[in-house]
């Protein structure tokens, strides 16, 4: 049985900010085409392992696309940084990928380098949730196991 999980950048921005304030996930530029529904399927998803995972990578995209974002509200950013804190506490795991094995995988030339940062992360026992094709098809070329989670569909076989 998988027990772990990485979420793909789009996706972590979806869990957080549906976490903080479902009503939300519409309002805000970066997760406006989900719904509750499908951040609900996503809960749903995640709550089958026992840790999420991330790379420091997907926390510096995490973090361009909502803390330095004019259009993420202010009071949300306070709330984020303690929602953060107490995630790490819980089942949020960082796994530090180096540049060296980044940047010598020859999927660089087809995907950034937090995408990379997922390939070369995870082993057997995780999962990865992505909204990327093109991502989600490295993945699964790269024979790991990917949920593909689409916007107004949920997760989609492929």
């Amino acid at each position: 049985m998988i027990k772990n999980v990485i979420l793909d950048t789009e996706v972590f921005v979806l869990f957080v900010v549906g976490m903080i304030d479902r009503n939300y996930i519409g309002k805000f530029i970066k997760t406006k085409q989900y719904s509750p529904r499908e951040f609900d399927l996503l809960i749903q998803k995640i709550s089958t392992f026992e840790n999420i995972f991330i790379t420091p990578h997907i926390l510096a995209e995490f973090s361009h696309l909502t803390i330095e974002h004019k259009n993420f509200r202010d009071d949300y950013k306070k709330v984020l940084k303690e929602f953060i804190l107490k995630l790490e506490n819980c089942n949020l795991k960082e796994i530090n990928i180096g540049l060296p094995l980044i940047f010598s995988n020859k999927n660089i030339y087809f995907l950034g380098v937090a995408d990379v940062s997922i390939i070369e992360a995870c082993g057997n026992d995780f999962a990865i949730i992505t909204a990327d094709g093109v991502c989600a098809d490295k993945l699964r070329e790269s024979g790991k196991n990917v949920l593909k989670f689409i916007a107004t569909k949920g997760f989609v076989d492929y």
